[in-house]
């Protein structure tokens, strides 16, 4: 067998069953959690409060995607111009040859898969810093793109006018609205990540991530589970853009630039970077100060940096590493008993 060309991907095997019980503790975490999230409108009227949940849930998508892509033990710094590339693809579909919303997303994704799947197979035969100085410079050119390309783009102006989805007869052109389909593009997310993540597939990342070398030698394709990470993130990431285009109703360049890519870092990290929980939880927390910060623009990349290294600095694992940590605390003070 040939190293990392031979090994086909088992799309869709299921891994080995967990420990009893540990499904269905998640899934009734989830539940409570989209619970919660289902009340918000009708606790609160606040539209603040609403855009912000809306603004949370694309995040949160976006950092799903990022996550995926560092299972395989590398980190994406052209995520944010991804979510770009999918809105532009989204919104000039939408308002240029009158796709409807659930269409343009559907295309946009699949370009965008398309082009990252040729971009993978270039890149990702590196590795370390060496992979995120390229992604760094793949997401600048993406943004002079933007900039540049005024006729297809609009320029610094951006693009205007991208109508409100309409499914089934039903407008979503209110926040309120449109609250309740982000949170369902989220919980497909998290459905269909989960499900990726708890396979063979999942399991192949994790190999990856571990070591390449032994991966290689074990019949694992690295290769070809890299460049599948990175497009299915990548997609992931798009289809966050087009839901905000289709929310927001434009789209502008500054919106993708360097600092949105901090702060889909600091939401990987701070929640837990190899987690669909936590992905969800550090956009839960970042979200928010986001919308919170927009007028602080001197001060938000210093908060977020305190923020990284108060998180590396103490729970390296990030929030969702918490409860397994207190937990493990507990039973050495007791010696080890249940």
């Amino acid at each position: 067998m040939k190293k990392g060309t031979e090994m086909t991907i088992p799309l869709g095997s299921p891994a080995p069953a967990g420990p009893p019980g540990r499904m269905p503790a998640r899934m009734a975490g989830w539940l409570v959690a989209f619970a919660a999230a289902l009340l918000l409108p009708v606790v609160s009227k606040e539209a603040f409060y609403i855009h912000t949940g809306v603004i949370t849930a694309t995040s949160a998508i976006a950092v799903i995607g990022l996550m995926l892509i560092y299972r395989v033990g590398q980190l994406s710094f052209c995520h944010a111009a991804v979510v770009g590339l999918g809105a532009y693809t989204g919104a000039l579909f939408s308002t240029r040859w009158g796709f409807p919303a659930p269409l343009s997303m559907i295309t946009a994704m699949a370009i965008v898969g398309l082009a990252t799947s040729l971009l993978g197979w270039i890149i990702l035969r590196t590795r370390g810093v060496y992979f995120v100085l390229i992604t760094f410079a793949t997401g600048q050119v993406l943004g002079l793109m933007f900039l540049d390309l005024e006729s297809i783009t609009g320029g610094a102006v951006g693009l205007s006018g991208v109508p409100a989805p309409s499914m089934l007869g039903f407008n979503f052109d209110t926040p309120f609205s449109y609250y309740y389909l982000a949170l369902a593009m989220l919980a497909l997310a998290i459905a269909f990540a989960t499900r990726i993540l708890e396979s063979d597939i999942g399991h192949a990342f994790d190999a990856v991530s571990s070591n390449v070398a032994l991966a290689e030698s074990s019949g694992i394709a690295t290769l070809s589970y890299q460049i599948l990470a990175f497009v299915i993130g990548s997609m992931l990431a798009a289809g966050s853009g087009v839901i905000a285009a289709h929310y927001t109703r434009f789209v502008t360049p500054g919106s993708y630039e360097i600092t949105f890519m901090v702060n889909l870092i600091v939401m990987l990290v701070l929640g837990g970077r190899t987690s669909v929980t936590g992905a969800v939880v550090g956009a839960l927390f970042v979200g928010p100060l986001m919308e919170i910060l927009r007028d602080m623009k001197e001060m938000e990349n210093i908060i977020y940096g305190v923020i990284v290294l108060l998180v590396l600095r103490f729970v390296p694992g990030g929030i969702t590493s918490i409860p397994g940590r207190v937990v493990a605390s507990l039973r050495n003070r007791s010696g080890g008993r249940p």
